[in-house]
């Protein structure tokens, strides 16, 4: 008799499981098509977060009471103070890491699997430069190099948007930001591609392997707040916690 999972159900019932779509849209400059990259998740998704903290012994203006704490512990095997330095502070978000891998197959001879290798490859690297464009870019940084103070102030002030250097200095990697979406459940924008890893099958077909596997590093452009990160996450509205900026 067939095992029975008490989560998934019987081997039919798993079979019959959606599979888990990936889809990567692209820059236009990258594929003015609007051709986006799409397969089927091989592979449990990792999404990854590496908040930073620092210790209450670095941060109080006091380092010799730190060092007090650690020559008692080093010395006598002691801890002074309860532990208080050593307490973790909380000291700012981290990127958002995500690996997909994906299989594409070949099914109707089109040749998808090269056509994804080429554009996720095109992501990866940078574009050549044309005739008098090196000129060009000198120039630009000579004249950015004298509008830092100004940027800087605009930073400092919060003037993000009123800023035109500023502006075009945070859309500069446009052609390489994606968007990232698996089935109906996560859509994460504002990613970058950070590593790929193409596998192609020993099979052929009429134009090529006849499969690819792709592991698709990715992360976020910025650190996202608390806020914005939950709305990446498609859960039903019932059961959506409200978060805080």
């Amino acid at each position: 008799m067939a095992k029975v999972n008490k989560v998934l159900g019987s081997p039919m019932e798993m079979e019959a499981l959606p599979l888990h779509r990936v889809k990567i849209t692209l820059p236009e400059s990258i594929s003015p098509d609007g051709v986006a990259i799409e397969g089927l998740l091989q592979e449990g998704l990792s999404i990854t977060y590496s908040p930073e903290y620092t210790t209450v012994g670095e941060m109080i203006p006091f380092p010799a009471i730190s060092a007090l704490e650690k020559g008692a512990a080093s010395a006598f095997g002691v801890q002074l103070f309860d532990g208080i330095t050593t307490q973790k502070q909380y000291t700012g978000g981290s990127y958002i890491d995500i690996t997909v891998n994906i299989k594409v197959l070949d099914y109707d001879g089109s040749g998808t699997p090269m056509a994804y290798s080429k554009l996720l490859a095109m992501l990866c690297q940078p574009t050549s430069l044309k005739p008098g464009v090196v000129k060009k870019i000198q120039k630009e940084i000579k004249k950015a190099a004298t509008e830092i103070p100004a940027v800087a102030a605009d930073i400092i002030s919060g003037n993000f948007g009123k800023n035109e250097k500023l502006e075009e200095l945070m859309k500069s990697n446009a052609s390489k930001i994606v968007t990232l979406e698996i089935s109906d459940y996560i859509k994460f924008e504002e990613m970058v591609v950070t590593s790929v890893t193409q596998t192609f099958s020993f099979e052929q077909s009429f134009t090529g392997p006849l499969f690819a596997e792709f592991a698709i590093g990715l992360s976020t452009l910025r650190v996202p707040t608390a806020s914005k990160t939950a709305n990446y996450y498609k859960t039903p509205k019932e059961s959506r916690v409200s978060i805080g900026a």
